[in-house]
């Protein structure tokens, strides 16, 4: 059993040849393999007394509980010895803010593809929607024994939160940072 686990995939994308296996996950995932490595001990309902938490869920959990006793078995950078930590690694102590955006959650617009014919890249496109997503594992190249490549650096796997909270989406109020960049249509 492996001494760390990051927030597993949907189990339709977690192995190869799952039933129902395509670009949308069930959102079901296995949150008592990922409570057993990094807690040592069964999940029994801690998120919000529930039996099948989000993994997003369990990320919030985890920032607010960051000093439970059971606190995640993380490995160093230093070889083989292992610690345990009580916040995130990437950046700690910063927490989500009007000036401090969660760095594992994005608004995306939601668009209707089918509707759009040929785009070159000048046609302004209405969204259907705005919805918040959280980011589940980081975009690596990953491969396995055999050499198959199974995820690429372009690959972006997201669990979907809801309709945006973010204050640049009409009518939203919400107090994470926004920050405007080029946007790109992804199909």
């Amino acid at each position: 059993m492996p001494d760390a686990m990051g927030y597993p995939r949907d189990l339709v994308h977690a192995y190869p040849g799952a039933v129902g296996r395509g670009r949308i996950g069930t959102g079901v995932w296995d949150v008592n393999a990922y409570w057993q490595v990094n807690y040592g001990t069964a999940y029994a309902n801690q998120v919000s007394g529930k039996a099948a938490p989000t993994r997003y869920e369990v990320y919030r959990w985890e920032r607010a509980n960051a000093k439970v006793s059971t606190s995640p078995r993380l490995f160093t950078s230093s070889g083989t010895k292992y610690a345990d930590f009580n916040a995130g690694m990437c950046k700690p102590g910063i927490t989500p803010s009007a000036t401090a955006p969660d760095r594992r959650v994005l608004s995306a617009a939601v668009v209707d593809c089918s509707t759009l014919g040929a785009v070159s890249g000048r046609t302004a496109i209405n969204p259907l929607a705005w919805v918040d997503v959280f980011l589940v594992e980081p975009s690596l190249d990953r491969t396995d024994a055999g050499g198959s490549t199974y995820t690429s650096s372009t690959d972006v796997y997201v669990e979907l939160i809801g309709n945006t909270t973010q204050g640049s989406a009409s009518g939203a109020s919400g107090t994470q940072f926004v920050r405007r960049d080029k946007s790109y249509l992804v199909q």
